[in-house]
């Protein structure tokens, strides 16, 4: 692995941790955190970025509009397909 893959990874990994922490304190519940946890250790960075927005959505969580963009971000860091998650997110910003 090159330097500029573990830099990159470094960055997802604090920046999917940071979501993970405004996910809990919205209301997400703690076994959510082991999950992502473990994407998170195995690299799994997309199914950890797809838990948290699960979680959220399944449990219809309001966000705040600035949580939205640090999940856009995120997303465009890792070049996910935000039709895999906008339609999701956008359901649950708060008006």
């Amino acid at each position: 692995m090159n330097k500029m893959n573990s830099k990159k990874e470094n960055m997802i990994i604090q920046l999917l941790k940071n979501l993970l922490s405004n996910a809990l304190m919205l209301g997400v519940k703690g076994e959510c955190k082991l999950i992502v946890d473990e994407y998170i250790e195995f690299n799994e960075f997309g199914l950890a970025f797809e838990h948290i927005v699960y979680e959220l959505h399944e449990n219809n969580i309001r966000i705040p509009n600035e949580l939205y963009f640090d999940f856009k971000n995120v997303a465009d860091l890792m070049e996910l397909n935000e039709n895999e998650y906008q339609p999701r997110l956008l359901e649950l910003i708060l008006k």
